[in-house]
């Protein structure tokens, strides 16, 4: 992608191509997060979901920097009230991952090392090592100064720039003092390190050169509307282009309608007018930018094959080449007329199948390479298969729940383009004959079998079937017993069926639902042919809204009931470990669940315990396996009694108190809201209800199964 920028006035037009890309922190979704654009403009996305990192509002500045090379970027972020970590991420969308604690100041110049503030000492952390020391070991001169705070580090490493009370101070190392102070704010060098710039007001941004050590006016009153409130400063690495925040006469830098503008400079002094590159009413703030001069496209793919993959076609090529840039992917096209090419796909890899095909079809296919200036290389040579007619594959991932004596059953949707529908069949023994239960074919990849008898399993597999009448293999084979749960006093249930998404719905059909958001879906996964969700890491699930509802029908009343049918991945878990919670840090709860080792922990706050909710009810009989298991916590306004795969294991004395102070804490699963109580394994089910269940009712939930 390139870009056409209009340098001057309108007359003696000059149009240059510039390529690169700008990050910018935003809080248009109520958190802090990390953006990215071309400098055209395009491209634009979110990069971060940091509210799955920490999900508290984060109120600092993020203050990213991007790397020499543009490939990483780096920025500040921690949990509220505490100290600021550093963190990297690869500058087009990653995981980020935090380095250690400290205030980030920026790279070095080959992008090797990191340099941050901790305790008033400048610090260096080696990438490539892990190993942080201290790089100046003397107390940079910000201790006791109300809002003092080194800004930026020097790229030839001999003088930092700290914001003291009311003035920028340019620091030198060797002196061990300040030899130049400044009005203003937001203090920084040149990546030359021959020059400082700072905001010395609202509309006027400085620039000092060090040796000759004038200064002059970098940008003024901005040539564009009423945008002229501006802050947040960042040059380019090559000193040609300035992007910085704008907001029409507003100044504060957390709430005002901040804009991101770039602007084209020559010899520091502003060329042409100002470009804006966002347009949102929330706050958008210190962006930084960085420039492409790469013109040369990628090699395009060489050797390009086509294979059978049954129905499906397996494409394979060589590596393109590029002396300039990386290889960011590859985009394969596909056509089933001469020319009239579709992009399908980007791929990282040098093969794809494709199976979303017809049988007994002519399709061609092209790969073209995009390198890391977003130019994409000529297409490669057309290869050319028509695909075979076979079976369609088997349906995967077949899960089965029970709704009001009915089995829902579901499996995802075949890939192939000539599936005219699905079969569902079912026995009453495993190893017995199968019958198709479906009296039509079934488009859609769900079915409800209302043909069954309370108390009794049954066995279902689905085949699939195309519009030549093949029928594939069965899918895997998913045993159910119909069995009714207990609903009465239910407010919400989660069933883990949904078998995608980051969206757990709630099954409770009481008014209004409180759905769950997974916080990383790299930590949290779908199991594979069941009814259930994987936590892997130290992530979370939490409520959506309407937590209202658990308030408004448990405030005030004296029981409750919280049940888990769940499968620990280690006894070794500890804190305790976060099964399912509503709380908000680790000291204050309305409740919560949780494993120590190989038991249970229960802690409920009632208006006789403190807000931690102890002291906790512990199993403290080495009940957990690393094997699927029923429990149940329950209070019926005196006493709370743990209960085991039906069987009671535990009681507290009596504590007495109801739940008129319990505050409107968001559910939470596999963790404390604060992110360090993570809790790993599976997730099969988890009810909350707003009465003590007895113990038949909960026996007979514990027969209902999984």
């Amino acid at each position: 992608i390139t870009m056409c920028l209009i340098s001057s006035a309108e007359e003696n037009i000059s149009q240059k191509q510039v390529k690169g890309f700008i990050i910018w922190e935003s809080n248009r979704t109520g958190q802090w997060e990390l953006y990215r654009a071309n400098l055209d403009g395009s491209d634009f996305r979110q990069l971060t979901e940091l509210a799955k990192i920490y999900p508290l509002p984060y109120t600092e500045y993020l203050r990213t920097r991007v790397s020499p090379d543009g490939k990483m970027i780096l920025f500040g972020y921690g949990k509220q009230n505490a100290p600021v970590e550093v963190w990297v991420m690869p500058s087009r969308g990653g995981e980020p991952k935090k380095l250690t604690t400290g205030n980030p100041l920026n790279w070095s110049t080959d992008g090797k090392i990191i340099y941050f503030v901790r305790d008033s000492k400048i610090w260096q952390y080696e990438l490539d090592t892990g190993k942080e020391s201290i790089f100046y070991d003397k107390r940079v001169p910000v201790d006791g100064r109300n809002g003092s705070t080194v800004c930026d580090i020097n790229p030839n490493l001999k003088s930092a720039v700290f914001r003291s009370e009311k003035m920028n101070e340019y620091f030198v190392f060797d002196k061990g003092e300040t030899v130049k102070t400044t009005g203003g704010c937001e203090p920084s060098f040149t990546y030359d390190g021959k020059y400082m710039y700072w905001v010395q007001g609202p509309k006027d941004f400085r620039i000092w050169d060090i040796e000759k050590n004038t200064e002059h006016q970098l940008l003024g009153t901005p040539d564009y509307e009423n945008w002229n409130y501006t802050y947040f400063p960042r040059i380019s690495r090559d000193g040609r282009w300035l992007v910085y925040g704008a907001s029409p006469n507003q100044h504060d830098h957390n709430t005002s309608d901040y804009e991101i503008f770039i602007q084209e400079l020559k010899d520091f002094q502003p060329v042409g007018k100002p470009i804006r590159i966002t347009n949102n009413p929330k706050t958008d703030r210190w962006g930084d930018i960085f420039v492409y001069y790469d013109e040369t496209p990628p090699t395009m793919p060489l050797n390009v094959k086509a294979e059978h993959d049954g129905q499906g076609v397996k494409l394979s090529w060589e590596p393109a080449q590029d002396p300039e840039s990386d290889i960011l992917c590859y985009n394969i096209y596909k056509s089933t007329k001469s020319g009239n090419y579709q992009l399908i796909v980007k791929v990282e890899g040098t093969n794809y199948s494709d199976h979303t095909t017809d049988a007994r079809t002519k399709y061609q296919y092209v790969v073209t390479a995009v390198n890391s200036a977003e130019l994409e290389s000529p297409k490669s040579k057309t290869v050319t298969i028509t695909t075979r007619d076979t079976k369609p594959n088997s349906p995967t991932n077949l899960r089965v729940t029970v709704r009001n004596n009915q089995a829902y059953i579901k499996w995802e949707q075949n890939p192939e383009l000539d599936i005219k529908g699905y079969n569902i069949y079912r026995s009453n023994d495993p190893d017995g004959k199968y019958k198709k239960v479906n009296t039509k074919i079934v488009t859609e990849p769900n079915y409800v079998d209302s043909s069954v008898e309370v108390e009794k399993t049954y066995y279902y597999y689905v085949t699939a079937v195309d519009k030549s009448g093949q029928e594939s293999r069965r899918s895997n084979v998913f045993a159910k017993k119909i069995m009714e749960r207990t609903k009465e006093g239910l407010l919400a249930l989660y069933l883990f069926d949904e078998g995608k998404g980051n969206i757990i719905t709630d099954d409770s059909g009481v008014e209004p639902p409180i759905h769950l958001r997974i916080t990383d879906p790299t930590k949290i996964f779908w199991a594979k042919d069941e009814n259930a969700i994987e936590i892997t890491g130290n992530s979370m699930i939490v409520s959506e809204g309407n937590i209202e509802k658990i308030i408004s029908n448990i405030k005030g009343r004296k029981e409750l009931s919280i049940e888990v049918w769940l499968s620990p991945s280690s006894l070794n878990q500890t804190g305790p470990a976060r099964i399912v919670s509503m709380s908000v840090d680790p000291v204050q709860r309305n409740f919560t669940l949780g494993q120590i080792n190989d038991d249970i922990a229960f802690r409920l706050r009632t208006t006789k315990t403190d807000q931690n909710g102890l002291p906790e009810l512990d199993t403290q009989k080495h009940i957990l396996k690393q094997s699927p298991i029923h429990l149940v916590a329950t209070y019926d306004g005196n006493i709370k009694r743990l209960y085991v795969n039906g069987d009671l294991y535990s009681e507290s004395q009596q504590i007495t108190g109801d739940f008129s102070n319990w505050n409107n804490y968001p559910l939470v699963i596999g963790n404390e809201l604060t992110g360090d109580r993570p809790w790993l394994g599976k997730l099969y089910l988890v009810g909350i209800y707003n009465r003590q269940l007895n113990p038949e009712e909960i026996l007979k939930n514990y027969k209902a199964g999984l």
